[in-house]
């Protein structure tokens, strides 16, 4: 679903206007509420950038977009215009969730991680309230490209692994409600494990519920 005549209306006020040079020259810019609706698409579905329908500008000028708007903060306020007091429940990132319930903006009800969250300690997980099947954390892994040598894998990993035992990093990730996974469950034999068992379960899912990409 592209963005509504009311949504646009309210926030292209909030989009910076395309920088013109003062020679005349150059690629004109693409209409920014296309590339916004190409962008809120991949947010969305979650689908790789390059599965990006015809009917929205370039997947690369979308995603260059994405990163001009995200630098200058210009996204975020798009977001929150969108969801501000327009809806009731969402299921939010930690990452993204995290500061908004400390200020007192939101109200965490479950988290859907396996344990409770050491940010949120009194909110109980979806398994606890009887929903087993809500348990699906929110992930990010590191990926390579096919076929890249396991001795490289393994350097790669080692440096990942190295950098998220780092203090810091584990401080400014409990400040946003992120958790690493452990030690043990973060070799590549791990992760690729892990991938499989969460392209079983949502393949399922998709299939169950003959889920469509617009």
């Amino acid at each position: 679903m592209n963005l509504t005549a009311a949504q646009w209306r309210r926030i292209s006020p909030l989009l910076p206007k395309p920088r013109l040079r003062p020679d005349g020259r150059g690629r004109p810019w693409r209409d920014p509420r296309d590339v916004l609706n190409g962008i809120l698409w991949v947010m969305r579905t979650g689908a790789p950038w390059h599965d990006l329908p015809p009917r929205y500008p370039a997947y690369q000028t979308c995603h260059r977009r994405l990163l001009l708007w995200a630098r200058n903060g210009t996204l975020a306020q798009v977001l929150n215009d969108l969801v501000g007091g327009h809806i009731d429940l969402a299921l939010v990132a930690s990452a993204v969730a995290t500061p908004q319930v400390k200020s007192g903006n939101l109200k965490a009800f479950a988290t859907t991680s396996p344990k409770r969250e050491a940010a949120f300690p009194d909110v109980p997980t979806f398994g606890e309230l009887g929903y087993k099947m809500m348990e699906r954390p929110f992930w990010h892994a590191l990926f390579a490209p096919a076929g890249t040598p396991p001795a490289i894998l393994q350097k790669l990993n080692a440096a990942l692994r190295e950098t998220l035992a780092d203090p810091k990093v584990r401080k400014a990730y409990a400040e946003t409600g992120v958790e690493a996974f452990p030690d043990a469950q973060s070799s590549v034999e791990a992760a690729h494990a892990y991938v499989r068992e969460e392209m079983g379960f949502w393949g399922k899912a998709v299939r169950d519920n003959n889920v469509k990409v617009d």
